[in-house]
């Protein structure tokens, strides 16, 4: 009666059980289990959100919630995929940013996302996408038909297959930073070294035992390195090639600093 009174949530379930005459008091203390377990673990995760959300100066840290979805996607299409080293050489056209909303809708399912609120304007000033990256996750299901989306995954995958990251580290799940962004007018502010302490933070206490990114830009993977972050594998855009074996990237566009590579992080 005591925890009816204190869980009146589960009252109806019990009622019907009672009714039917069809369960043990085993039975019953398993279902009851249940719902304390499912209602102690929605109160964990929201208490673990804090970790994340909050102010910071003149910004203001928010989970990545479906009434922001359209706004945050809109800043990913006009900034990360301009911007982010691999698009800007590949070229924006509005079937990859389409493409790539598709991609990101998904992983936003799995509310390990952030976005940063510029007080002052309202505007989103920048954007951490996180998803749950299981052994046997694929993406056969998003759209790739734009050369900019096909090669952006192909060297994603080419980073992964050479990390052996899931054998090496006994993994079946792990954290992936996807992406990260800022908007130019609130760069070199420390806001994606911000982004990155506390989605660490968050992942860890979320139970993620690793986090890794698959990193192209130098400004994110110095931020990486400086929370202790390593190099688990690498490839040079150089080696690239379309399928009759020609370059994906014009020589000419590259330097030393157009590589991806994956960094990981035991929490």
């Amino acid at each position: 009666c005591v925890l009816f009174k204190r869980y009146p949530d589960i009252r109806p379930s019990c009622r019907y059980f009672y009714r039917i005459q069809c369960v043990n008091r085993f039975q019953v203390g398993h279902i009851i289990g249940r719902v304390l377990h499912s209602n102690f673990a929605k109160c964990n995760k929201m208490k673990n959100y804090s970790i994340v959300e909050g102010p910071w100066g003149r910004y203001t840290f928010r989970k990545v919630r479906p009434e922001d979805w359209d706004k945050v996607i809109r800043h990913i299409q006009d900034y990360f995929l301009r911007d982010e080293p691999t698009s800007k050489l590949l070229g924006y056209t509005d079937e990859y940013g389409e493409e790539f909303a598709v991609l990101v809708r998904r992983l936003f399912l799995d509310d390990l996302s952030f976005w940063v609120e510029d007080n002052e304007t309202g505007e989103v000033a920048a954007v951490r996408v996180t998803y749950r990256h299981h052994k046997d996750t694929n993406f056969d299901d998003i759209p790739m038909n734009s050369r900019s989306m096909k090669y952006m995954c192909k060297v994603d995958d080419m980073c992964l297959d050479r990390s052996d990251l899931f054998e090496k580290y006994n993994l079946e799940e792990c954290a992936d930073f996807f992406a990260a962004s800022c908007a130019p007018n609130h760069r070199n502010r420390g806001i994606i070294s911000e982004m990155y302490k506390r989605s660490v933070a968050f992942l860890k206490a979320e139970g993620f035992k690793l986090a890794k990114g698959i990193l192209t830009s130098p400004y994110t993977r110095t931020a990486a390195r400086n929370l202790g972050f390593v190099e688990a594998s690498r490839v040079e855009f150089s080696e690239v090639k379309e399928e009759d074996g020609t370059p994906v990237f014009d020589p000419k566009d590259l330097n030393e600093e157009h590589y991806a590579t994956m960094m990981v992080k035991l929490l």
